[in-house]
């Protein structure tokens, strides 16, 4: 179970680092996560306001919603990776103080 978590952790990573990569510097901008993003965002604003009035918005939107994405998918796959290789979670030692620390 530990490789299957860790692998879809490293598929999650690589999936938003390449559509990261294709959206910002390839020269056509061929990012599919970031192109369906905003497609769905324009169809969505298209559907619920006939008027058009806001259309003008899909675009500001658009951006916070892709960085959201690529940082939560970032941010899963790293937690997947590393989630059933600490069993116990973090330890934090409580009995030692800071001022202890210090005389060493």
């Amino acid at each position: 179970m530990t490789w299957i978590s860790s692998a879809a952790g490293a598929v999650l990573i690589a999936v938003a680092l390449r559509d990261i990569f294709a959206t910002l510097w390839h020269p056509r901008g061929l990012g599919t996560l970031c192109r369906a993003l905003f497609r769905g965002l324009w169809h969505a604003a298209h559907r619920l306001d006939r008027r058009g009035r806001f259309l003008d918005r899909v675009g500001p939107v658009g951006l916070a919603v892709t960085a959201l994405t690529w940082a939560t998918m970032i941010v899963l796959g790293w937690a997947l990776i590393y989630l059933l290789h600490m069993p116990d979670g973090f330890y934090l030692d409580s009995a030692r103080r800071p001022s202890a620390a210090r005389t060493r």
